[in-house]
């Protein structure tokens, strides 16, 4: 697929004198002897690399895709970590110890018996 600009360019074909001096880098010469010629027809011809109707202008390429796809990663934007890794770590052990209390149920699990309570004084 060949891209095209927004607005055609002209190569060549703009109004010039043959009687100018070609070492002046004007319009009425083609942009000098090195960017064009000025044909006896009194019309601008341009050399390779030179365009415009007078041969003035560079004849460039840009390179950079102006309109690719935008997404976020365009921005080049590391999101924050919204959970701490130490929240995880004890949230990670306070699930452990949760399924440890109720595997441990499950295997018949039971209770400490009921201990007299006996204090210093009543001795």
């Amino acid at each position: 697929m060949q891209l095209l600009p927004l607005k055609p360019i002209q190569q060549g074909r703009g109004q010039c004198n043959p009687s100018v001096d070609p070492s002046i880098w004007r319009s009425e010469s083609c942009g000098g002897g090195e960017r064009g010629i000025c044909t006896l027809g009194q019309v601008c011809e341009c050399k390779p690399g030179w365009t415009g109707p007078n041969c003035l202008v560079p004849d460039g390429r840009n390179p950079i895709e102006y309109d690719l796809p935008e997404s976020i990663n365009d921005l080049e934007i590391k999101p924050p970590i919204i959970v701490p890794r130490s929240l995880l770590i004890g949230l990670l052990i306070m699930l452990a110890m949760l399924l440890n209390a109720v595997l441990t149920q499950r295997r018949g699990w039971s209770p400490v018996p009921e201990v007299k309570k006996v204090y210093a004084r009543d001795v």
